[in-house]
């Protein structure tokens, strides 16, 4: 096949270093995705051709393989996976109207606004997560004393802030809303704190370490308070060693990957941490795939095919899926869990 009858697709993450797993798995997805279209007779005849780029969640390796791909005039770029990452390229993406469907979480910060049109992203954004937290706290916790605490870094607060709004708009108002100094070790004086306002529930928008160790002062404390996090909880970063959430901990998290409706075709069929990554990546080809095809005869320029994407919705292996007007997805993609021996499983 000569090349001009190739489209080519790159997939841009972490494929080496400390988050190499979140990247293997979005590869196995795009991989997946291509092998799946290529079998059906590609589009228009033409088969699709896969380049992974590796930058290992470093912003001046996404602005390198940015430029790169610009140069060499690629169809679609896929990711990239991390926040910082996908926010430095997406600029360079949008200038040359390559479409980009990231997967990187971002803020709530206007600094994080849309690049261009034809940028989409199928991740929501950290206060989105929240709103799953605070409707099942509103839901299930009614009447309860409840306390809602942020580590005051941009992501605990982004979290907090979500639950606290869903929370509220749901009928349940916290009686404490309020940050801690994140990376101190010993949170006693919090937890004596908590026990004086005779707190039930307790939301952290917080990292694992400190969760833990809230967590511990809490229980020093006599208090048999639920504790309730993020997806920070599960695989953020720690500083104690083989640290997990306690049992009973709620979580919100991913949809689990081996239930979504199109797991067959991600070959999975059994929990997979990472498997929403996998997910990630096929939906993305998925949802570009159907909107060159709607466009074929308008010549499938970026622009059109950008606008087809904004204005319709794609069945993918989430779902139904379809974008706001500011590029974000609009299907919800996490549910609660809650830890039990060791792992998470779906929250009552």
């Amino acid at each position: 096949m000569a090349v001009e009858d190739e489209i080519v697709v790159a997939v841009a993450g972490p494929m080496t270093g400390p988050l190499e797993k979140h990247g293997s798995e979005f590869k196995i997805g795009a991989e997946l995705a291509v092998r799946h279209l290529n079998s059906a007779g590609g589009i228009d005849g033409r088969k699709l051709r896969l380049t992974i780029e590796d930058d290992q969640c470093d912003r001046p390796k996404a602005i390198q393989i940015a430029q790169r791909l610009v140069e060499r005039h690629i169809d679609l770029v896929v990711g990239h996976v991390c926040p910082g990452t996908s926010q430095a390229a997406a600029p360079f993406y949008a200038a040359a109207g390559i479409i980009q469907i990231a997967s990187g979480r971002l803020d709530s910060t206007p600094a994080t606004k849309r690049a261009g049109p034809t940028q989409f992203r199928l991740l929501q954004r950290r206060s989105d997560e929240g709103m799953v937290s605070g409707a099942y706290l509103a839901k299930n916790f009614a009447g309860k004393r409840v306390a809602i605490l942020h580590d005051r870094t941009l992501i605990g607060m982004d979290y907090a802030a979500g639950t606290k709004r869903s929370m509220n708009a749901a009928g349940l108002t916290e009686v404490l809303y309020s940050g801690f100094i994140a990376g101190e070790r010993d949170y006693s004086k919090l937890a004596m704190d908590l026990r004086a306002q005779r707190i039930d529930v307790i939301y952290l928008g917080a990292f694992r370490t400190e969760a833990a160790l809230i967590t511990r002062n809490l229980r020093d404390a006599g208090m048999a308070t639920i504790v309730f996090g993020s997806n920070l909880l599960k695989n953020g970063p720690s500083s104690l060693a083989n640290e997990t959430p306690e049992d009973g901990t709620f979580i919100s998290s991913y949809l689990a990957s081996h239930r979504l409706p199109g797991s067959s075709r991600l070959e999975l069929s059994e929990p997979n941490p990472y498997g929403w990554l996998r997910a990630m990546a096929y939906s993305s080809i998925e949802i570009w795939a159907k909107a060159l095809k709607e466009t074929v005869s308008h010549g499938s320029n970026p622009r059109a095919v950008a606008a087809q994407i904004q204005q319709g919705s794609t069945g993918t292996v989430f779902g139904e899926i379809k974008f706001e007007l500011d590029g974000d997805v609009s299907l919800p993609v996490h549910e609660m869990f809650v830890w039990k021996n060791g792992q998470l499983v779906l929250a009552p």
